[in-house]
């Protein structure tokens, strides 16, 4: 009985100290105009913002590509530039490392039908270690970052 009067009193005590927060769509609302989920967010050393999901760059996400979308601190748009990255299916994670390169993974697969991780060096998408060389059978559901740059 103590204890449950004792955790009653803490949430009590967090709910009159705890200040809510407002959430609000960045960029202003329907700025992403994302015409499906979001999976994976991320920023990069510059603070720009990264998403990418289940959304693509046509009218539904039946058609069109998916793409990584930048939002550079007044507007979102596609990284580097409409179909570039071109991803035949949805994207389920994103991640910069130090440089600056934005990597992204997900259901989407290369020529040879093989699962890869998208590299965006700042000019142009790429295979990351070249085409084929994760050869992966499955999908990519998570990619990170350490301090040096490589990507696990």
């Amino acid at each position: 009985m103590r204890k449950t009067l004792y955790v009653l009193a803490v949430l009590h005590f967090l709910s009159c100290t705890i200040k809510g927060q407002s959430w609000s769509e960045l960029g202003g609302l329907s700025a992403l105009s994302a015409n499906g989920q979001i999976n994976g967010v991320c920023t990069d050393p510059s603070g720009n913002i990264y998403a990418a999901g289940l959304f693509t760059n046509g009218p539904t996400n039946t058609s069109g590509n998916f793409y990584v979308a930048k939002y550079n601190g007044a507007a979102w748009s596609e990284l580097g530039g409409a179909n570039t990255l071109a991803a035949n299916h949805q994207i389920q994670c994103v991640c910069s490392d130090p440089s600056g390169n934005i990597y992204a993974g997900g259901y989407f697969t290369n020529g040879s039908g093989k699962f890869y991780v998208a590299k965006y060096n700042g000019t142009s998408w790429s295979e990351l270690g070249g085409v084929n060389a994760l050869g992966a059978n499955g999908i990519v559901l998570t990619i990170c970052s350490d301090i040096s740059g490589n990507i696990y």
